[in-house]
């Protein structure tokens, strides 16, 4: 079941009222989907070139309302892979 949280980073020199919202499965998924989005804003990706930040992660709602988790988060690369065949049209580019 997907709750509400709150997410900054500390170590970004954010405080609570710079949090972004950010629906997720728990805590520990809103802190990744924050980081994803984090490193999408940047267009260095520091997270993905190693930057480990901290966040705190408010739950919003539910039984564990109010209370703030902390997680580093950290990223990596995935590579991405495509055949096209050569004998046969590519319906992708039709």
């Amino acid at each position: 079941m997907s709750r509400t949280f709150k997410v900054w980073s500390p170590s970004e020199g954010e405080t609570e009222q710079d949090a972004d919202t950010i629906t997720g499965d728990g805590a520990r998924d809103a802190a990744e989907l924050w980081a994803e989005d984090a490193d999408a804003r940047d267009s260095e990706f520091p997270i993905l070139e190693g930057e480990t930040p901290t966040v705190h992660v408010l739950h919003c709602d539910g039984p564990e309302r109010g209370k703030i988790e902390r997680f580093r988060v950290s990223g990596r690369a995935v590579p991405t892979y495509t055949a096209r065949s050569l004998d046969e049209p590519d319906p992708e580019e039709a």
